[in-house]
């Protein structure tokens, strides 16, 4: 197997690198995706991401008075203000026509427009395969509830959530939702076929997490086994952060996708 991580940090391909070092000849690390398709024009494998959608750009919109606009960034009293002007863009007039969601009144949701065009770079570059995409998001339907009214682009800071994305400018991550239904259809224009969409803690089961569990029985609660199987355990715990994210796999050129060992008891062979 070759590895081919992209990774902008030049501190964190240094971790990377010394972490790996004794694959270094499995291993490339580059800076952004066109530089490893410079090197390998048509990737054959597996393409897998975490958080990564979250993170890029959007565009924020509003619906007042029955007419869309969009939100935007001013400056005025010593600070940053949200300012909304009639949407000029056409793109994310065009993006909520072809992907949603009908917004109510008063109603406002994210348009990533950065991940139409990178579905678009990956599929074109994944002549046969999968994308596995491993992220937090919604549904149109769940964008559209009262209690997501004011969207889900947020701050983190130290761990902790800001709900002013405005507040400490360029001092913490700000993060927002995929749409995962304009995901879905992305994906299927750009000729993926959908292996596979839940949340991550059914994933987890499905795919034969317990299968890692040791026999512990009359172990000592606080031995090495019994902290690997609670570890296991918190992972598809009922509320845990297993229950917020989705997995979705896409294939491409896949001929044999229900012969994999993906959902199938003990699929690692563990047990024989």
């Amino acid at each position: 197997m070759s590895y081919l991580i992209i990774e902008a940090s030049p501190y964190h391909q240094q971790i990377l690198l010394n972490n790996l070092r004794e694959y270094k000849e499995k291993i490339n690390v580059y800076t952004n995706v066109e530089k490893a398709q410079s090197s390998h024009p048509l990737f054959e494998g597996i393409v897998f991401s975490n958080e990564l959608i979250d993170a890029f750009p959007v565009n924020v919109v509003e619906k007042r008075d029955g007419d869309l606009y969009e939100v935007m960034i001013n400056w005025g009293d010593g600070s940053f203000i949200e300012e909304l002007v009639p949407i000029q863009n056409s793109r994310l007039s065009e993006w909520l026509r072809l992907y949603g969601p009908e917004l109510p009144e008063a109603h406002r949701t994210e348009i990533c427009l950065s991940m139409e065009t990178w579905m678009l770079t990956i599929s074109n570059w994944l002549k046969r395969g999968v994308i596995v995409t491993v992220d937090y998001g919604y549904s149109n339907e769940e964008l559209v509830k009262p209690e997501r009214r004011e969207g889900s682009l947020r701050g983190y800071s130290k761990h902790q959530m800001i709900k002013d994305p405005l507040m400490n400018p360029g001092e913490m991550d700000l993060t927002a939702h995929i749409q995962w239904d304009a995901f879905r259809k992305i994906s299927r224009a750009n000729g993926m076929v959908e292996l596979f969409h839940d949340k991550q803690d059914r994933f987890l089961i499905k795919a034969g997490l317990f299968s890692f569990l040791n026999n512990a029985a009359g172990a000592n609660p606080f031995s090495e086994e019994f902290k690997e199987n609670r570890a296991i355990q918190s992972l598809v715990h009922p509320g845990g952060i297993s229950s917020s994210f989705h997995v979705n796999i896409q294939g491409k050129s896949i001929k044999m996708s229900k012969e994999y060992n993906l959902f199938i008891e003990d699929p690692y062979g563990m047990n024989r």
